[in-house]
């Protein structure tokens, strides 16, 4: 019986230290405007001109000779002979923290009342009582590493999806 406990917590914990946070998959880098020109708007894009300027924003418009950003309180205007590479931004910035806490969360909890269920009793302790003292503590556990993952891979990512020749 104990070996199979202790079996299970190994595979558990080895599933919980193993996630890893997903990396946005490259598009096809395109020398096409007509990429550009099929942003929505509204979406973030980080652009770096020919003179070697970065800026970041919100897609306000694409034309055939200009770009225009929404950077916070401002609007930029350029043009497409300026232009050097446009990416796409994938990905939120910390807004997957609470999410992944609560998976986490969840996990560790329902692992530990698992646990709890399949020990039987100890001493005083009944197994309901396990299953509680153990959801409660690996609860708190996995919201903590899930936070941290959700930390980690929350970070947006750059996908160029046009490249001046």
């Amino acid at each position: 019986m104990k070996s199979r406990t202790l079996s299970f917590l190994l595979i558990v914990s080895t599933l919980l230290m193993s996630v890893t946070p997903a990396l946005a998959q490259q598009a096809g880098v395109s020398s096409d405007w007509s990429t550009v020109q099929a942003l929505a708007p509204g979406e973030k894009v980080s652009i770096e001109t020919k003179d070697g300027k970065k800026m970041k924003g919100r897609l306000r418009s694409v034309s055939d000779t200009m770009v225009t950003l929404d950077r916070g309180s401002r609007t930029s205007d350029l043009t497409r002979d300026s232009i050097s590479r446009v990416y796409r931004m994938v990905g939120s910035a910390g807004k997957s923290v609470g999410k992944a806490a609560a998976i986490g969360a969840a996990i560790g909890g329902g692992v530990g009342i698992g646990l709890g269920i399949a020990s039987g009793g100890y001493e005083t302790l009944s197994r309901g009582e396990i299953a509680a003292i153990a959801g409660g503590v690996l609860g708190v556990i996995g919201a903590g590493i899930g936070a941290l993952v959700g930390g980690l891979g929350s970070k947006e990512k750059k996908v160029l999806i046009y490249q001046s020749n």
